[in-house]
């Protein structure tokens, strides 16, 4: 959790980092199609969804998850 005060500027540098990652990764694929061919070259973008629900599960965990999702997990 962020203060207040800072919520903008942390929502903003969350946006940019997101961008950033797409980009990154638009202009990484034809790179290693030509090296590996179709078959693997998105196989490395199966890590973003498959990090993600593993941080929403451990997160679900947490005492404040009951607060967050109005005592339902």
């Amino acid at each position: 959790m962020t203060e207040p005060r800072y919520a903008g500027s942390v929502l903003a540098l969350q946006l940019a980092a997101g961008f950033t990652l797409t980009i990154v990764s638009i202009r990484l694929v034809p790179v290693v199609v030509g090296a590996v061919g179709w078959r693997y070259a998105l196989l490395p973008l199966a890590a973003g969804p498959l990090l993600g629900t593993v941080a929403m599960l451990r997160l679900r965990r947490l005492p404040a998850a009951r607060g967050l999702a109005n005592g339902k997990r």
